[in-house]
């Protein structure tokens, strides 16, 4: 199964290179401060798992944030849009970012991540390899572990919006999904407890920060 998703996410490359300015033409600014809500949550020192990555417009905010004592680990599947996060930088990436290059989430066992990340990665997955993620994720936090979420949401007024979204992903880069995911209850059912949440563009898209339940 992971081979599969691996397959399947990199054909993200085909689009990396439009990626950004199609996203904000199609859903504006608040797409983009949607990625970075929340972040003021960021410690200095702290460790932070970012899932589906993308091209990483946000990595300047993120490492301001835990300084040169923090470690960010970046995992995408598509290599196009790690190159393109890569040159986020003048010169080489910082030494506190490791780029992992992999959808096997099996590679995060050794991680204790402070915050996860993950900035419209979910809605990517099957149903079955959201219960992969949610197994492994839970195999590596720790109690004071945040995650911080966003996403799209099935709302009335957005609903033909999303199926046509939904549809030119699935002929262009083999889009999985026909919807999208249920995500609270998968953390309702891996014990995440919504601690803050924010809505932009008439509930289409959500950020919640949550944590695990004592």
């Amino acid at each position: 199964m992971e081979d599969r998703l691996v397959n399947h996410l990199n054909t993200y490359n085909r689009i990396a290179w439009m990626y950004d300015p199609i996203s904000k033409l199609f859903l504006g600014d608040e797409y983009i401060n949607s990625k970075t809500y929340f972040l003021d949550r960021l410690k200095p020192g702290c460790t932070v798992l970012m899932l589906g990555g993308g091209t990483g417009g946000n990595l300047p905010e993120i490492l301001e944030r835990i300084g040169p004592q923090g470690s960010l680990y970046f995992m995408d599947a598509s290599s196009a849009m790690i190159r393109k996060a890569k040159r986020r930088f003048y010169g080489p990436p910082p030494a506190t970012v490791h780029f992992i290059h992999s959808a096997d989430f099996s590679e995060l066992t050794l991680l204790r991540p402070d915050f996860i990340l993950a900035h419209y990665f979910l809605d990517v997955l099957t149903n079955e390899q959201l219960a992969l993620l949610f197994s492994k994720v839970d195999q590596i936090v720790n109690p004071q572990t945040e995650w911080i979420f966003a996403d799209f949401y099935p709302v009335p007024h957005r609903r033909t919006f999303t199926k046509i979204m939904i549809g030119i992903f699935r002929i262009f880069v083999c889009h999985p999904r026909k919807n999208l995911p249920d995500y609270d209850s998968y953390f309702e059912r891996w014990g995440w407890k919504e601690l803050g949440a924010c809505v932009f563009l008439g509930g289409f898209i959500q950020v919640k920060v949550l944590s695990k339940e004592d």
